[in-house]
């Protein structure tokens, strides 16, 4: 086959072929998966495809022909099979919503490609043209993937997406072994998985993302955190976008000044006259609802690292930078400015003496403890 070459692929239209072909592919090492999705006006991700490689024949899944995609979990929380994907948070999301599992044993070669130099957050075409050099088509990017029938084009591009993943995959973990870094890789999106998950098993902590917030009173925080379970719960229910009901900076704007009507509720900036005919009457209940008392073990939104935290974190970042030129690796890789900024705050300023969760398993090797000392000179 020429790079020019239609792909071939099998079709999976029904649940008895889908559960045969699960079999199979729970006996292989590896599995490359990919999938197309619409996700424009709903909270959850729309399935329009799911493709699967096994490195030798190429499966495209239909899930609008299949009564429950839930026959997949065993698959995806199978350890003992490798799940390679590109830049997997969105792909989890929809997989772990659809068929209600928790993904085991991943590998992604946007992580793997940023360990071995050819780039952070490549994008599957770049990805490709800097592992294979070859140019791929992206012209379907934009389809319609819930739209039937597919055209031939959607089909070779979709099957095309894990053909050129599977060589992608054998290439960068060939050189990852090599460098010693493939356990790293698999660390990391292990790690990801469980920051994923616990997103979603903690919808209480959602606030704490907010960090613009951070500066308003403990009583209007607690306030935030109601309205975020509340709108978050409703978009679930809905199935809309969070945005659609109100966005986050509203959230924080009625926090840190509660409307009493409708309208003041509409002197808000930005805010979409819709949003207040369907939800606002709601979201006033909430605020007249809330209790006066103080919450129990309340977190509150962490405020910026400033002043001596500040000269802590610019002295973690040039240790970093040493690190990473020892190990002919990019800083960004080793921490970002996030993780870096979580561990001033979790060792200086909450006075724990050990790493954060983060800073685990190769990292607390690598040079979890020269930052430690940093922090402790």
């Amino acid at each position: 086959m020429t790079e020019q070459s239609p792909i071939p692929f099998r079709w999976i239209q029904n649940d008895a072929e889908l559960l045969i072909a699960i079999q199979d592919w729970q006996t292989k090492d590896f599995i490359v998966l990919d999938t197309e999705f619409e996700r424009t006006n709903t909270f959850f991700a729309k399935a329009g495809l799911i493709q699967i490689s096994d490195g030798e024949q190429i499966y495209l899944i239909d899930p609008l022909k299949i009564n429950d995609l839930a026959v997949l979990k065993p698959l995806l929380e199978n350890e003992q099979v490798i799940i390679v994907m590109h830049s997997m948070s969105e792909d989890v999301d929809l997989l772990t919503h659809v068929c209600d599992a928790k993904l085991n044993a991943i590998f992604d070669t946007q992580v793997a490609a940023a360990y071995l130099g050819y780039g952070l957050s490549l994008g599957y075409q770049r990805l490709v043209q800097a592992v294979l050099g070859l140019e791929l088509d992206k012209s379907e990017t934009r389809s319609d993937w819930l739209e039937r029938p597919l055209s031939n084009e959607q089909l070779q591009y979709a099957a095309g997406d894990v053909f050129y993943l599977v060589r992608v995959y054998e290439k960068l973990k060939k050189e990852l072994v090599l460098a010693n870094y493939y356990d790293a890789v698999m660390q990391d999106a292990a790690l990801q998985i469980d920051q994923l998950a616990e997103a979603r098993l903690l919808p209480d902590s959602a606030y704490l993302k907010l960090r613009g917030a951070w500066d308003l009173p403990r009583a209007q925080q607690e306030l935030l955190q109601d309205l975020v379970i509340w709108r978050d719960n409703l978009a679930r229910q809905q199935d809309v976008p969070k945005g659609w009901v109100f966005a986050d900076a509203l959230l924080i704007e009625f926090s840190r000044y509660p409307p009493e009507n409708l309208e003041q509720m509409k002197r808000a900036k930005k805010i979409k006259p819709k949003s207040i005919r369907l939800y606002g009457s709601e979201l006033l209940e909430v605020i007249a609802q809330r209790s006066r008392e103080p919450k129990q073990a309340f977190v509150l939104i962490d405020r910026p690292v400033k002043g001596r935290e500040l000269e802590s974190f610019k002295k973690l970042k040039k240790e970093l930078a040493v690190v990473a030129q020892e190990n002919d690796l990019d800083p960004q890789l080793l921490a970002s400015r996030k993780m870096l900024e979580s561990l001033v705050i979790h060792t200086q300023r909450n006075q724990k003496a050990n790493l954060p969760t983060m800073f685990t398993a190769w990292r607390k090797t690598l040079f979890g403890q020269r930052l430690l000392a940093v922090l402790q000179a």
